[in-house]
């Protein structure tokens, strides 16, 4: 087999990981993968607070270790606008939220359908079309499923984010001129400061469609000072703090917890996933409830009440680990 200049760099860039195969076995192994991606994708439904399911479509190890490589290798070097907050390194919900903390005006708008609506042209053009036609196919079809972007593998969020950039440039810098804030988390666009909030709708909608996307109008939040402003998660109109309800359920939680016990704790709330997790229940529980205090930490590290509760949990996780 004559291994061509494209194939080379293919091979340079190690997309199957350190291993002993031969070159030729590499590439036929990344040619089958790219022919029929969608044979390598397990379809998995995750429930959303509001009831419905969210279809998230996960890559097997194999094509999954060829994404990873793909994310760390190329995509991450290629330049993303700053008005994306989300999918980047020492960014999050919190450094998104204050960018709107204390405005008279938050608009909140969601891009409908979000990840299914990239599309592979979408994909090629933006990340892919630095390299040659043969090798920018061959990446573009390792990171889409069936003609769109595939939630669930490791490559969507920062393609996601190439494909917003212009988008983000073009509606940021017209926010700039105009002393607005802008920033979009994912498939959420925030807006605040003092606007016109139908012009602002409308400018959205036009550079999007242009795109392929469109908003959900019934995901649409309009919020004055004098109303609960909320951005991704966190309460913005005086201070960053997560909402009231979040906080006091969370409370509840620990409180039942460390007084009852985990497992009575989960049988009171007819729990099913973590009790069918077994000797594993409480521990798995334990970091679960973790997750929800270092957000809110996040978002407020003064809390004393969250201080607190992290260093008993913190504790109960190390006695766990001994087998106490």
């Amino acid at each position: 087999m004559i291994i061509c200049d494209d194939y080379r760099l293919l091979l340079h860039w190690s997309l199957l990981g350190e291993n002993s195969w031969s070159p030729e076995k590499e590439l036929a192994t990344l040619f089958a993968l790219s022919k029929e991606p969608e044979k390598h994708y397990q379809v998995i439904y995750l429930k959303k607070t509001d009831g419905s399911k969210r279809q998230i479509l996960a890559p097997d190890y194999l094509l999954k270790l060829v994404q990873r490589q793909i994310l760390d290798k190329l995509l991450i070097k290629l330049p993303i606008s700053n008005f994306a907050m989300a999918y980047r390194q020492k960014i999050g919900l919190a450094q998104n939220a204050s960018l709107h903390l204390g405005k008279p005006l938050v608009m909140r708008l969601d891009i409908a359908d979000f990840f299914d609506n990239i599309t592979y042209l979408q994909v090629y053009t933006s990340a892919f079309s630095g390299w040659s036609k043969r090798i920018g196919t061959m990446l573009a079809n390792l990171c889409c499923y069936r003609e769109h972007l595939p939630q669930g593998a490791p490559t969507s969020p920062i393609l996601a984010n190439l494909v917003l950039n212009r988008f983000d440039e073009t509606i940021g810098a017209w926010c700039q001129e105009r002393a607005i804030s802008y920033s979009r988390y994912c498939d959420d666009l925030i807006f605040s400061g003092q606007f016109n909030a139908k012009e602002v709708l409308a400018l959205a909608q036009r550079l999007l469609h242009k795109q392929g996307f469109h908003l959900k109008a019934a995901k649409t939040k309009i919020m004055p000072y004098y109303k609960q402003q909320l951005v991704t998660g966190a309460i913005v109109n005086e201070k960053l703090q997560a909402p009231k309800n979040y906080r006091r359920k969370l409370r509840q939680e620990i409180y039942y917890c460390q007084k009852f016990g985990v497992r009575a704790h989960l049988q009171t709330i007819r729990d099913t996933y973590f009790l069918s997790l077994g000797e594993l229940a409480e521990e798995r529980y334990w970091q679960h409830l973790l997750g929800k205090v270092n957000y809110v930490l996040q978002l407020n590290p003064t809390d004393s009440f969250f201080v607190e509760a992290k260093e008993t949990i913190l504790i109960q996780l190390a006695n766990s680990a001994k087998g106490v």
